[in-house]
């Protein structure tokens, strides 16, 4: 029966509803049809069938609310932020099994209806104004950041074993090398997710579409990063040089990406058999650092990953500092959620609706912007013990 089973609830049931208050039964976001519709999908759905919300004061960081008349009692639906959920009205304590049933109910009739809203790519290419991005930064940062924890709660455990468990604490060791490998591959990707996430909101209305933009996606990322204010707009200048010690620094941690990206063998990973006057000699690999990385990825150890980290924060900063001050503010307090929206209010122009917890954050933006984008001491003074290969227990 779907959404058909319920009617909008009469004035004097949601008066008496709203005195006895209710409570959340389940959020869309945590339910198990994910991805989960997204709120203005809910509210087009729920309009189309029901009219306009009958909630006049949905309450504070909400925008509207439906109350729904079922057979065990009021259910109601509305948006909290950008979530939304469903819920129960009235009654005092515990709400019934049944009534409790009969959101769950509710909730998977609204998913279902929401299913049934399409939206072609041609409807999006000519009618889109903005968007909800997942954030490839932040998502590939917190994922390199859970790896490093982990490898040195490994590494901790392993310290702990006695001489009889040598093979065990030997494991350990492998275990954080190849998370702080993994860790450290996960930190360059989250500066490629924060270029890519540069491009998909603010890239010129002209390279968007076509071949332009398949070519952009294609090329390099130091390449991406040194036309960044031509090809998007919303920047003052140009956050990088050639010659800036940082976008080399960034370049080499994306060249010593690719080599485990790919799995190819450096020169730091082999020794050469040479015949010298009929002695086969075995060369020394070359192995070394630049900008505090090792260039051996078999090599990779947890101040690695802090170093690519504090470089890669560095990048995102000195790009913060050169947009364009109508966008700077907002965007330096959204660039690390998850989810990032995004308004399109006329051609290459973009803004960051901000939530009224989101602009208290608007005061930390100038701590943001002053932070250090040069590899001074601070950079390179891990001061915290080393793990990972080749490291001893």
């Amino acid at each position: 029966m779907g959404l058909d089973r319920y009617r909008l609830a009469t004035i004097e049931e949601i008066e008496v509803a709203l005195r006895a208050g209710g409570g959340i039964i389940g959020s869309a976001l945590a339910h198990a049809a994910v991805p989960a519709p997204h709120a203005t999908v809910v509210r087009r759905v729920l309009e189309s069938k029901f009219g306009p919300p009958n909630v006049a004061d949905p309450g504070e960081k909400s925008t509207w609310e439906w109350i729904l008349w079922s057979s065990h009692g009021l259910l109601y639906v509305g948006d909290y932020k950008a979530w939304w959920s469903v819920g129960f009205r009235g009654g005092a304590g515990k709400p019934s099994e049944e009534l409790q049933s009969e959101a769950r109910k509710l909730l998977q009739a609204v998913v279902e209806e929401c299913r049934k809203v399409k939206v072609h790519q041609k409807t999006i290419r000519r009618a889109k104004v903005g968007g909800v991005v997942v954030n490839p930064y932040s998502v590939y940062k917190f994922s390199a950041r859970d790896m490093y924890d982990e490898a040195g709660k490994i590494l901790r455990a392993s310290r702990g074993k006695g001489i009889d468990s040598i093979g065990e604490a030997l494991n350990g060791v492998r275990t954080a090398g190849s998370l702080c490998r993994a860790a450290y591959v996960f930190t360059v990707l989250s500066a490629e997710g924060f270029v890519n996430l540069l491009h998909t909101v603010f890239l010129r209305d002209r390279f968007r579409g076509g071949v332009y933009e398949k070519r952009i996606e294609q090329e390099q990322m130091p390449v991406k990063l040194l036309e960044l204010d031509v090809r998007c707009h919303s920047f003052e200048r140009a956050p990088f040089s050639v010659d800036d010690e940082l976008f080399k620094a960034i370049q080499y941690l994306v060249n010593s990406r690719n080599l485990l990206a790919h799995a190819k063998v450096s020169s730091a990973m082999e020794r050469h058999a040479v015949d010298l006057e009929g002695d086969v000699v075995f060369t020394e690999p070359e192995v070394g650092r630049k900008y505090g990385l090792v260039s051996d990825m078999n090599m990779i150890t947890s101040w690695d990953v802090v170093r690519a980290g504090r470089l890669v924060r560095k990048m995102v900063v000195q790009i913060l500092g050169s947009l364009d001050g109508r966008v700077r503010d907002c965007f330096t307090v959204v660039h690390g959620y998850i989810y990032v929206q995004y308004e399109w209010p006329s051609v290459d122009r973009t803004v960051f609706p901000l939530s009224i917890d989101d602009a208290g954050e608007l005061e930390h933006v100038e701590e943001v912007l002053a932070e250090s984008t040069v590899l001074d001491k601070d950079y390179y003074a891990v001061g915290e013990p080393q793990f990972g290969a080749g490291v001893p227990l």
